[in-house]
């Protein structure tokens, strides 16, 4: 009887062992992947051809080039996944976005709709297409309207010319009390279907994995 009870508890104490370290690792942090994505953000998904390049078939769904790189991150070291969504969603037609998207802080389509509560948070990781060599007028609105102090920071981009530029300088800027990383990710549009193991790679460099 003495030998089962001792047996008994060896495995208590396995099984204690085993859920603390679960409790351990979950407890270390969650992952916030926010994104913007002109897919998603305008007024149809029915956008004519000329604007497709914000867009790829990955999965047999087809999604806005930024997200797909988010969800490959999610994919990775898990975390909650959040479109930033604007107050107004821009055209369908090419020229017209062209005109919108255009840098400037007085635009009507910087604003966000998104109120995010990070305290949950110990990971933010920060997505957009590249737009005029700069980041999107949207993402420049998130950062006003939270702060990030505390958190470590990773950026993301995908372009069809211009890689990060300044991006992560402007982040740091705007959130000096966040741990922003000075690696960032990149790629190309046409790249973007086949990059998980870019993604992988750059994520176990900065220490996100």
């Amino acid at each position: 009887m003495k030998k089962i009870i001792t047996l008994a508890a060896a495995f208590a104490a396995l099984l204690w062992a085993g859920s603390s370290s679960a409790l351990s690792a979950q407890g270390s942090g969650k992952n916030l992947i926010v994104y913007f994505s002109l897919y998603g953000n305008q007024k149809s998904v029915l956008t004519d051809a000329d604007s497709g390049a914000s867009r790829t078939l990955y999965e047999g769904k087809v999604r806005g080039n930024t997200e797909i790189i988010a969800r490959m991150i999610q994919e990775s070291v898990g975390g909650d996944l959040v479109l930033l969504e604007t107050e107004n969603k821009f055209s369908d037609g090419y020229n017209a976005v062209i005109e919108e998207g255009k840098h400037s802080k007085s635009t009507k389509f910087k604003a966000t709709k998104n109120k995010i509560d990070l305290s949950q948070y110990d990971a933010v990781f920060i997505g957009f297409p590249a737009w005029w060599y700069d980041m999107p007028d949207p993402v420049f609105d998130f950062l006003e309207k939270h702060d990030l102090g505390g958190k470590k920071v990773y950026v993301f981009a995908t372009s069809g010319g211009s890689g990060l530029m300044r991006s992560i300088s402007e982040i740091q800027k705007a959130e000096p009390k966040a741990s922003v990383h000075k690696t960032g990710f990149h790629v190309y549009y046409t790249s973007v279907a086949g990059a998980k193991a870019d993604v992988e790679s750059w994520l176990r460099k900065v220490g996100a994995k």
